[in-house]
């Protein structure tokens, strides 16, 4: 990796093939992604939860929040948030 961004049609171009076998994935599934995430379009994971076979898909959208949920920043809540919703549903699945 050299660092720099990835430009946004590329990053969705990489998605999109990682989507085409992600479509057999069978098992619970929980996706989220932020509504401000600049890195990948939040219609990749959109996509995603259609494109898999499991009956079981969780999608969830953090609203406000960056490709990396805002950690760098002084205000965690987003963050958090995320932590919370991805240990909950793991709890709920195991």
């Amino acid at each position: 990796m050299t660092g720099r961004p990835v430009p946004r049609h590329a990053s969705n171009h990489l998605a999109s093939t990682a989507l085409t076998d992600f479509s057999s994935f069978a098992e619970p599934a929980l996706l989220v992604y932020g509504t401000e995430d600049e890195d990948v379009d939040p219609a990749v994971s959109q996509h995603a939860a259609e494109v898999v076979t499991s009956e079981d898909v969780t999608l969830e959208a953090i609203e406000g929040a960056d490709h990396i949920y805002l950690v760098l920043g002084e205000d965690q809540t987003l963050a958090d948030q995320v932590i919370n919703l991805t240990a909950d549903w793991y709890a709920e699945k195991l």
